[in-house]
């Protein structure tokens, strides 16, 4: 029996102890790979004509803390995720709402069509700035999810900002490099923006790792998909990588951006000038990290692809030119914009072909 043939069993058999005449007719493999297992599994009987299965199969903490993000979303709302309907822990296996096939900026961007990119990026900015409003304050309720799922702790702001701050020594190896001198206050701007995120003024649930492909348009708004480094971190932390990590041209950025601005402020955010602040630090943090995690060493040495015909080159100039420019605009990050320039000042000498490094989204 094949793989996929097994997996459909053990969803026929899941589906039947809350739904003893469900019979599934057929399956569909829709990814396959190191970490999981997705099918889509067609059904005679049951709940719905097709639903989602996903099995873990390696990394466990990002895999059941994916399963205990959709189990805790779907407790607080039908619009924000695929809907949970049952899950299995001792076959690592879950059960979601089936979304159908996926309409996201994936998808959007390479067309050049405009108007469909807007609304995509607009709903899943309301998404997003529902998934803040809905999650805000309830931190202990997901942690009782996850605690009751295997491997834990799962990703979380306190490892994840320890391991920030001890792997700024790669950073600072290719830096010296390159001549870049630290600014003066460096090293006391990254211990406050560990402070930032580790205990941030406004705590969320995040997805963690937003990306084109990550959210599906429907006819009634976005949904999010993936959360296997679902958590709770800063409320602005998913926005601040669609600027650094995911990189939007500014256009689309706004526009993705606007809904939570509108929503946020006044509800979460006392004000614009808060909001703006807050963005910036997660923002900084974001790029500080690129500047860790982007293989720079390799690529001063040559250069290679990093998305599509986006390369490593590309997000190092990007992502210095992106961090400078927001860190002008809040004084406390001066060493930061001061490091940001000298970088930009070096790459751009060694590098004088690469432009402002921005993705080209149609050729991506």
């Amino acid at each position: 029996m094949s793989d996929t043939a097994k997996l459909t069993s053990l969803c026929e058999g899941l589906l039947r102890r809350k739904y003893p005449k469900a019979r599934v007719s057929g399956s569909v493999l829709l990814k396959g790979g190191e970490r999981s297992r997705v099918l889509r599994i067609e059904l005679d009987a049951g709940p719905a004509p097709t639903l989602v299965a996903k099995q873990i199969l390696s990394t466990p903490d990002l895999g059941f803390s994916d399963y205990a993000a959709h189990q805790f979303l779907s407790s607080l709302s039908p619009c924000l995720a695929p809907q949970f309907l049952m899950g299995d822990p001792d076959n690592a296996l879950f059960i979601l709402e089936d979304l159908g096939e996926f309409n996201n900026l994936m998808a959007a961007l390479p067309s050049g069509d405009t108007e469909r990119i807007g609304h995509i990026a607009r709903e899943l900015g309301i998404t997003m700035s529902e998934l803040v409003t809905v999650t805000v304050g309830r931190e202990p309720e997901w942690n009782e999810f996850r605690a009751k799922l295997p491997a834990m702790p799962g990703p979380n702001r306190h490892d994840e900002a320890k391991s920030w701050r001890s792997g700024w020594r790669r950073a600072e190896k290719w830096l010296e490099r390159i001549d870049v001198a630290m600014p003066q206050g460096l090293d006391a701007l990254l211990d406050d923006l560990v402070r930032s995120y580790v205990a941030p003024t406004h705590l969320a649930f995040s997805q963690g790792d937003p990306a084109p492909t990550n959210h599906t348009l429907l006819g009634n708004g976005c949904r999010l998909v993936d959360f296997e480094y679902g958590a709770y971190r800063h409320a602005l932390h998913d926005l601040a990588q669609w600027h650094i990590r995911c990189p939007l041209s500014d256009h689309w950025f706004e526009i993705l951006c606007t809904p939570l601005r509108e929503q946020l402020i006044g509800c979460v955010f006392t004000e614009r000038e808060e909001f703006e602040r807050e963005f910036a630090l997660q923002a900084a943090f974001a790029a500080i990290y690129m500047y860790m995690w982007i293989p720079a060493e390799r690529a001063l040495d040559e250069d290679f692809p990093r998305v599509g015909n986006w390369s490593q080159r590309d997000a190092l100039i990007c992502t210095s030119r992106r961090l400078a420019a927001l860190a002008a605009k809040l004084p406390m990050l001066a060493p930061a914009r001061l490091l940001a320039e000298r970088v930009l000042d070096r790459l751009g000498s060694l590098w004088p072909d690469h432009g402002d490094g921005e993705i080209d989204w149609g050729r991506t």
